[in-house]
């Protein structure tokens, strides 16, 4: 599966809008320390649903 085919099916998975989508597209380049804690402030989206996207497309484009 390409690159953006796995976008669309972890964003449509966990229903986040496709405006995050140059959004997952930076967080698959960073390193995970960086930015997957939650900060407690009802953010939306929340950290850990952008990391739930980003683990279902490395998942998806995984050889």
């Amino acid at each position: 599966m390409d690159l953006d085919e796995a976008l669309s099916q972890a964003m449509t998975e966990n229903q986040l809008d496709p405006v995050y989508r140059g959004t997952i597209r930076t967080l698959l380049g960073r390193k995970d320390d960086f930015w997957r804690r939650c900060c407690g402030s009802n953010c939306e989206p929340c950290a850990t649903t952008l990391a739930r996207v980003v683990d279902r497309v490395r998942q998806l484009t995984a050889d």
